[in-house]
């Protein structure tokens, strides 16, 4: 009998509103708080959604009894056949027009960072290139982590496992807090306190904790102190500690109150439908987006039109949307209905 977990309504529409942030981030540059983008707090919702998500299943299959090298390799293939159809079809889709219009995407010796979904620690050494795959760099951080937290949650003994997650989310913030943050953001590591984050809202969400329970009454409230963080940053008053912080208490409280379920007029705005289909979509907004004001410029150029930055920003989203929705039909969802045969 397949183990999973109950689903949780409102991430999929968090989701679509995380692709959104990093959608408006990369097409309108000067869209910024708290002197981080808004698609830095995109991602950082992602990472924590993937981190309870992936714990919460691990947890449910290790509780169950099943045998754990049974559960990490059906996890990975199930993972696998979520994420590398798309993935690839990209990577070829610009090593097609690299061949056939000589369109840049990298550099000599670089191919083989995307292809290996290592191209956070290329972005890490060089900086972010000016090319259509610099998004690329948070799928890699979380492939990496695909690959190693299974481990830790199969083996680990529960309350071991919560205090070696503070330990990864305090010297993540850390990171954050000491150096570059441009660089030191394309380590995985740097990323351990919203998936360490997501990963404790799992371990401790079906249990007597306070901290957990106050969390999720009180999201939305907890979630504005996070915004006033990132606000007082803006206004320079605050240091990269604090930023790095208010993003994770915004981040991990959005996340906590999806989970019980937001009301009012935030929970309105999560029940429409149409965000819980974009939210569906949300890895094909994630991965095409950034190479459609690409296209957009190079038709519009050929035209010999000037195209406002808003005008760019609805073409780009309507194309994006649209091209999410025919890789999801035509490529994702064949190899989705394979993942039934891994179940356990």
């Amino acid at each position: 009998m397949a183990q999973r977990i109950p689903r949780i309504a409102q991430l999929d529409p968090l989701r679509a509103l995380a692709a959104f942030l990093v959608i408006l981030q990369h097409y309108l540059p000067g869209f910024e708080i708290g002197h981080m983008p808004f698609g830095w707090i995109g991602v950082d919702l992602f990472f924590v959604i993937s981190g309870y998500l992936i714990t919460a299943i691990l947890l449910k299959q290790k509780e169950a009894h099943i045998d754990r090298l049974r559960i990490i390799k059906g996890f990975v293939i199930k993972r696998a056949l979520r994420l590398f159809p798309a993935y690839y079809a990209l990577i070829l889709f610009f090593v097609v027009m690299r061949a056939t219009t000589g369109l840049w995407s990298w550099d000599p010796g670089q191919g083989i960072y995307y292809f290996t979904y290592t191209s956070n620690f290329l972005f890490f050494q060089e900086g972010f290139l000016s090319g259509h795959l610099n998004h690329l760099w948070s799928l890699a951080v979380e492939e990496q982590f695909y690959l190693v937290w299974p481990w830790f949650v199969l083996f680990v003994p529960r309350p071991w496992l919560s205090r070696l997650i503070l330990l990864g989310l305090v010297f993540a913030l850390v990171c954050k807090s000491t150096w570059e943050w441009e660089h030191i953001r394309m380590l995985p590591t740097s990323h351990f306190d919203t998936l360490g984050g997501g990963a404790l809202l799992a371990i401790h969400g079906t249990s007597a904790s306070r901290i957990v329970q106050f969390l999720q009454r009180q999201a939305g409230w907890v979630a504005l102190l996070g915004l006033a963080g990132m606000i007082m940053c803006n206004l320079e008053i605050g240091t990269w500690a604090l930023l790095a912080v208010s993003v994770l208490v915004f981040s991990v409280s959005v996340v906590a109150g999806c989970i019980r379920g937001f009301t009012g007029w935030f929970g309105w705005v999560l029940d429409r439908p149409i965000l819980a289909h974009l939210g569906g979509i949300s890895y094909g907004l994630y991965l095409y987006h950034l190479m459609m004001p690409l296209f957009i410029r190079l038709a519009t150029q050929r035209l010999g039109w000037e195209v406002d930055p808003y005008v760019q920003l609805t073409l780009g989203v309507g194309a994006t949307i649209a091209v999410s929705e025919l890789s999801f039909r035509f490529i994702e969802r064949p190899f989705l209905r394979w993942k039934a045969r891994f179940d356990l």
